[in-house]
C-alpha cells in the first residue's frame, strides 16, 4: 500500500510575518550605489515611455533587466558619482543611529529611574522606634494591626498590598516540580 502524505495546512488565521517590523523612529537604512542608480534609471525609463507611448508599462523584472545589464556595462568613472553619493547616504544614516540610540538609551534609563522609584512608594515594614513610640504593646502586635489596617482583604483601606506581597511579587518562590 502506498501511503500519501499531505502538508499540514498553516493554522494561522492571521498571515504571519517573515520580518520583523521596524522600531518607531529609526532611520532608513542607507542605500547602495546600485539602488541609487536604479532609482535615477528607473524614472528615466519610465519617463521616457511614457512619452513615446510604447506598448504596456515595463513590469519591476523588466526594468531589473535592463538597469542591472546597464550598471554593468556602466564605466568606473561613472560609477563613482553613485559611490559617492551611496558614501553620504551612509554617513546620513550613521549619525542618524547615533541620535536615535543616544534617544533610546535616554528613555530606556528614564523608565527605569521611573520603576525605581515606583519600587521606593512600596509600604516601608515597621521598625521597633515606630512601635514603641505608640505604646501598643510589642512589635509583632503593631505589625499585624497595620497589616489589617493597609490589607482591603481584611477590611483596611490602602490600595497598597502588604508588605510581604510586595516581597513576594519582587522575588516570586520557585516553582514546586
Amino acid at each position: 500500500a502506498v501511503l500519501s502524505y499531505s502538508k499540514p495546512k498553516n493554522e494561522c488565521v492571521v498571515p504571519c510575518s517573515r520580518r520583523k517590523k521596524k522600531p518607531k523612529g529609526m532611520p532608513k537604512r542607507p542605500l547602495s550605489a546600485y539602488n541609487l542608480y536604479f532609482q535615477a534609471e528607473r524614472s528615466k525609463i519610465l519617463a521616457k515611455q511614457e512619452e513615446n507611448g510604447d506598448g504596456p508599462r515595463i513590469g519591476f523584472e523588466g526594468l531589473g533587466k535592463i538597469i542591472g545589464k546597464q550598471w554593468r556595462d556602466l564605466s568606473s568613472a561613472d560609477k563613482i558619482l553613485y559611490e559617492k553619493l551611496a558614501e553620504k547616504d551612509s554617513e546620513r544614516y550613521r549619525k542618524e543611529m547615533e541620535a536615535y540610540n543616544e534617544m533610546r538609551t535616554k528613555r530606556f534609563e528614564e523608565e527605569e529611574k521611573r520603576a525605581s522609584d515606583a519600587s521606593l512608594l512600596t509600604v516601608a515594614p515597621i521598625t521597633e522606634a515606630s512601635s514603641s513610640a505608640n505604646g501598643s504593646g510589642s512589635m509583632r502586635d503593631q505589625q499585624t494591626e497595620d497589616l489589617m489596617n493597609r490589607s482591603p482583604v481584611l477590611g483596611g483601606t490602602s490600595s497598597l498590598p502588604p508588605p510581604m506581597f510586595t516581597a513576594m511579587m519582587k522575588n516570586p518562590p520557585a516553582p514546586v516540580m
